[in-house]
């Protein structure tokens, strides 16, 4: 019964985990496509959110990977899943720039 309760207490972390790299991965992905600063309520509400959304993408891999290996290294946990949006929504806030018209 104990390994039950350690089972759902990761897969309720896992969701979150998941979920919160999923909005990261939006929230970055709006950043480098749209102008942000095209409307002030946008850009206030971007200027507000881009610290803890940066703090998001490096803590979400790191808190990812622990519940991954306590999860044995399954390939079916969403921790996975987490892993790989965070990394690749990393690779994308830091190596694409918009080309746009001058």
């Amino acid at each position: 019964m104990g390994e039950l309760s350690t089972t759902l207490k990761n897969f309720k972390a896992s969701k979150i985990i998941f979920i919160a790299s999923l909005f990261n991965a939006i929230f970055w992905g709006f950043s480098k496509t749209i102008n942000v600063y095209g409307l002030a309520i946008v850009g206030a509400i971007f200027e507000i959110l881009w610290l803890p959304a940066l703090v998001a993408l490096l803590l979400i891999p790191l808190a990812g990977t622990i519940f991954w290996i306590k999860d044995g290294f399954n390939l079916k946990s969403l921790n996975l899943y987490a892993i790989v949006i965070a990394v690749f929504t990393l690779m994308v806030t830091l190596f694409y720039t918009h080309q746009g018209v001058k």
